[in-house]
């Protein structure tokens, strides 16, 4: 009995996972289509061969959908190191990890996330979406800047602010369309970027203790 039970809530588990899966490909495809915001909640569910009420089931609602894409952002190798980069020993280190691991998170979810900032303007679910991204990234980068600057390792001149507003503009989405734009490959972007954080820190010789 205890074995059937347990294999019962193991298919049910799959089953769960599996179904979650499709809807959020069939988001997904939407959103890299650029036909996120003019589909309904059924359509959605079509396109994932599942019920309308399964999908409400599942994720309650639209922003229920887009959270659930910010989630699997979490799962990003790059955002990983992200959000660990605060906690590396030397400061310089961990700006430029950081730098250099934003502009290859936007390039593995480029288009998905060109269509959610589009959508911003327009569509509830995007635009909190975007909000709590942003203020993720602020966060980051205020912990780096200010463990730089507690170590001695902001170049003579440069701010706690003006760091900071260095820092947010070479990681912003944006920017790194900007660049992208102007007909950098994305190791020259990368390069860009992680030079320009460079030119705001100063060497570890000339940290003050």
């Amino acid at each position: 009995m205890a074995i059937s039970r347990a294999y019962t809530q193991r298919r049910r588990a799959e089953n769960t996972a599996r179904t979650r899966a499709q809807i959020m490909d069939a988001v997904r495809r939407l959103l890299e289509e650029g036909t996120f915001h003019g589909a309904s909640v059924e359509e959605i569910a079509q396109l994932a061969g599942v019920s309308r009420a399964t999908l409400y089931q599942h994720f309650g609602s639209r922003f229920g959908l887009v959270d659930a894409i910010c989630e699997s952002f979490s799962e990003s190798p790059s955002m990983t190191a992200i959000q660990a980069a605060p906690d590396i020993a030397d400061p310089r280190e961990a700006a430029t990890l950081m730098i250099s691991q934003a502009i290859r998170f936007w390039d593995s979810e480029e288009s998905l996330h060109r269509h959610l900032y589009g959508l911003a303007e327009i569509d509830e679910s995007a635009a909190d979406f975007v909000q709590r991204q942003t203020a993720d990234r602020r966060s980051v980068v205020q912990r780096i800047v200010r463990r730089a600057a507690d170590a001695g390792a902001l170049r003579d001149g440069v701010s706690q602010a003006q760091a900071r507003a260095n820092l947010l503009l070479l990681t912003s989405f944006h920017t790194f369309e900007e660049l992208g734009a102007a007909g950098l490959t994305l190791n020259e972007t990368e390069h860009f970027a992680v030079s320009r954080t460079r030119e705001l820190l100063n060497s570890r010789d000339a940290e003050v203790v």
